[in-house]
């Protein structure tokens, strides 16, 4: 009781939370209390990560969709995939769609398009009249380390979104998850992390004269920035 009588918490209400026909007003009109509005936590960090990936030199969100309807329901072509990914020697996996509202589509969907790279790069360059932003993003040298990339940032969302859409969590417990993945991201950021499969597709395009490792710690920061700056 005493906790109740000292803080007030209102989960509703989009960021400005303006107006009077909402129920952010009506509670505070109620209880006449200084109520602390807080938003959807999981819809916070997904619209983060949506948001900080529009940044990077490559969309691949929309790749990913361009993907996933080119071989929905079309049987001859996943047959024709199938034989590829074979030919490539990687596994055939069921290719993954996103969508901007189911907040943990993208990292499967990421992971899944990384698995299958080199069988779908390999189907996309062979066939005639191939979608052109799907040609040019696998003609793109710096396809493959954005993806990898990203999909290091979208694991740790995942998880993170997971966590706070826990069943009978707590408002304190929320806090302490997006607390935690800012400091994480504020880490990334300052330490310079990489991976050393991150590092090692980074060193063959230097090398190749395509990418500067500066250019792309440019790109890094910038979604770093992004993230913190919308969760913030």
């Amino acid at each position: 009781t005493t906790l109740f009588r000292s803080v007030w918490v209102c989960l509703v209400g989009g960021v400005a939370r303006n107006g009077k026909n909402n129920v952010f007003y009506k509670l505070k009109e109620i209880f006449n209390k200084d109520l602390i509005g807080v938003g959807c936590a999981a819809h916070i960090l997904n619209n983060a990560v949506q948001t900080a990936t529009d940044t990077l030199p490559i969309d691949v969100q929309v790749i990913i969709e361009k993907i996933f309807q080119h071989f929905y329901i079309y049987t001859v072509r996943v047959h024709v995939l199938k034989e590829f990914c074979e030919f490539v020697n990687i596994e055939y996996k069921t290719v993954l769609g996103h969508s901007k509202t189911r907040w943990l589509s993208l990292f499967p969907a990421l992971t899944r398009l990384i698995d299958m790279f080199d069988g779908l790069k390999s189907y996309f360059l062979s066939i005639d009249k191939c979608p052109i932003l799907i040609k040019d993003f696998f003609n793109n040298p710096l396809s493959y380390l954005i993806l990898i990339f990203l999909q290091i940032q979208c694991e740790l969302f995942f998880t993170c979104i997971k966590s706070v859409e826990a069943k009978d969590i707590s408002i304190i417990e929320v806090k302490y998850y997006v607390e935690s993945i800012t400091k994480k991201i504020e880490s990334r950021k300052n330490e310079n992390f990489f991976t050393s499969k991150e590092q090692e597709v980074l060193n063959s395009l230097r090398d190749e004269a395509v990418l500067s490792e500066n250019t792309y710690i440019k790109y890094r920061n910038t979604f770093y920035h992004t993230c913190l700056e919308y969760i913030k």
